[in-house]
């Protein structure tokens, strides 16, 4: 059977000029907080800029749209990228929140991201006999944070990214804590945190329960320059609990370059696997015979 995807209500009203007006005009004057109030906010893509907190009061739901069409393509095509034998689904530039080269920008509060990831599956197909079949469209991740330092996620609940929740790609100096990533563990590929080429991380005191991996450790290296060498490194992972029916920890795919010095410590595993590294031929990068070298893994 083919996907459906679920249309948006008749008369529904977006708040994305709202809350983006909000957020330019606080970076304008240098960076503050911008809070969501209790209730339900629909949007398509906002763009965060530096300087600015994005503060979700209890009882606010930022809610993204069922459609492709309701969110921007915001990564630049040279960061995107594919694997040679499996659906490209990963090189979607689609985004609900989306920042490049800003500083100084956070995610905090005790309010809901929801990207309303179940409307892009069909639910009356199955993928190895527990997933829904990936669908023929381009999914959008929750977050992406491409070039940004100084990032802060606190205390969010992030709900049913239909892809990756978070995308962090050559990111450095990033703190989250207390938050929850959960989804309808049916939803293949909806992934927790990826660190791609990042360094500085510190990840505590929170809740995953994803569809697929709960914290991925990636180094993939630029699409326009293969030949530069790129890492991930100074990453620590405690006190948390991942539960889910892939990989609590995937460190690596066979095209990363090098991921080092890294700690998970007190992690409470539940599900499947706890930590994988398993290079499959499948998910290397068009082109591309492998070179992933991990170091000094605790």
């Amino acid at each position: 059977a083919s996907a459906t995807f679920a249309a948006p209500p008749d008369g529904i009203h977006w708040e994305t000029a709202a809350i983006q007006a909000r957020i330019d005009a606080a970076a304008a004057k240098g960076g503050g907080r911008v809070t969501v109030e209790k209730g339900v906010h629909p949007c398509r893509t906002l763009y965060l800029k530096s300087g600015v907190e994005l503060h979700l009061e209890e009882g606010s739901v930022l809610k993204g749209g069922s459609r492709p069409e309701d969110y921007d393509d915001t990564l630049p095509v040279a960061q995107t990228y594919s694997y040679s034998n499996s659906v490209p689904e990963t090189a979607t530039r689609k985004a609900f929140i989306f920042a490049e080269g800003a500083t100084n920008i956070a995610i905090t509060g005790r309010g809901v991201i929801d990207s309303g990831g179940q409307a892009f599956f069909d639910h009356s197909t199955r993928l190895w006999e527990r997933f829904w079949a990936k669908p023929p469209i381009a999914r959008p991740r929750m977050v992406i944070f491409l070039r940004c330092r100084n990032i802060r996620f606190e205390d969010v609940t992030f709900k049913d990214c239909p892809l990756w929740t978070m995308w962090l790609r050559f990111c450095e100096n990033i703190t989250v804590s207390r938050i929850r990533i959960e989804a309808e563990q049916q939803m293949v590929n909806s992934d927790g945190i990826d660190f791609d080429v990042c360094r500085h991380v510190r990840v505590g005191d929170s809740y995953f329960k994803p569809g697929d991996d709960c914290v991925a450790l990636r180094a993939i290296r630029d699409a326009r320059r293969q030949d530069v060498s790129v890492v991930t490194e100074d990453v620590v992972v405690s006190n948390c609990v991942f539960d889910t029916f892939c990989q609590g920890v995937r460190i690596g795919c066979p095209s990363d370059d090098t991921i080092r010095n890294v700690v998970f410590r007190n992690i409470d595993f539940r599900g499947n696997n706890a930590i994988g590294s398993q290079q499959p031929r499948s998910y290397l990068t068009v082109g591309d015979n492998g070179y992933l070298k991990t170091e000094n893994i605790l």
